[in-house]
């Protein structure tokens, strides 16, 4: 069995792939957590959506193997808890969310959300930012770990923000925790721009919420 030090090494390197040297402030904001305190700056970037533009790039890539999928299919998928499935169930119950995963052998692998009504906010934060008749929310996106490195994001991505323009909204909206330096750098790239930031605070049970507008030629 691992030792407690080797399980601490090895969450760090997880977390140090995900945030890059964003992982120092993580560190630093998950041991304030424990204390009920918590302050964290979201990133919100958007996309306008054309079928011209997302049929090109389909046309590029083999998305056979992307399927819509229902509560049932989250059976396979390794390492979810049974909070986590209940959360997924009342979207599904809501009819305004849809989820998009990869298949292999049967076995879910990978999976991504679309919220086509609300912005729920990580860290517990309980209160919803409403989205404009046009938005939808790209969000929640895992990964089996031995599936990682293999493009599932980028073909998800594409089939997902088609879903929004079939659905009939045309603006994609993708939030960041600040601190994560290589998901920021994935978004523009995708040809997201930053247009705003979401400052979360709380205190025990308090919450504040603060959003602020970003000129879209500032740099973050």
């Amino acid at each position: 069995m691992q030792s407690l030090r080797t399980k601490k090494v090895n969450k760090i390197k997880i977390l140090y792939k995900q945030y890059g040297l964003g992982v120092f402030n993580r560190l630093i904001k998950s041991a304030l957590i424990r204390f009920g305190l918590i302050h964290e700056t979201l990133l919100v970037f958007e996309k306008q959506l054309n079928y011209e533009d997302l049929d090109k790039r389909l046309k590029k890539i083999d998305v056979s193997n992307v399927k819509k999928i229902t509560l049932k299919d989250f059976d396979t998928f390794s390492g979810l808890t049974q909070s986590r499935k209940e959360l997924y169930k009342k979207r599904l119950d809501e009819g305004s969310y849809l989820v998009f995963g990869i298949f292999n052998n049967n076995k879910l692998v990978y999976y991504s959300w679309v919220s086509l009504k609300n912005i729920g906010l990580p860290f517990g934060f309980q209160n919803k930012i409403k989205l404009d008749g046009n938005q939808a929310l790209l969000e929640d996106s895992f990964c089996d770990a031995d599936f990682r490195g293999q493009g599932y994001h980028s073909k998800v991505n594409i089939v997902r923000q088609r879903a929004i323009l079939d659905s009939g909204r045309t603006e994609a909206k993708v939030l960041v925790v600040k601190d994560n330096i290589p998901a920021i750098k994935t978004q523009l790239k995708s040809d997201f721009i930053l247009t705003s930031k979401i400052v979360l605070k709380k205190i025990f049970k308090k919450e504040y919420i603060r959003t602020q507008k970003i000129k879209t030629n500032a740099k973050n």
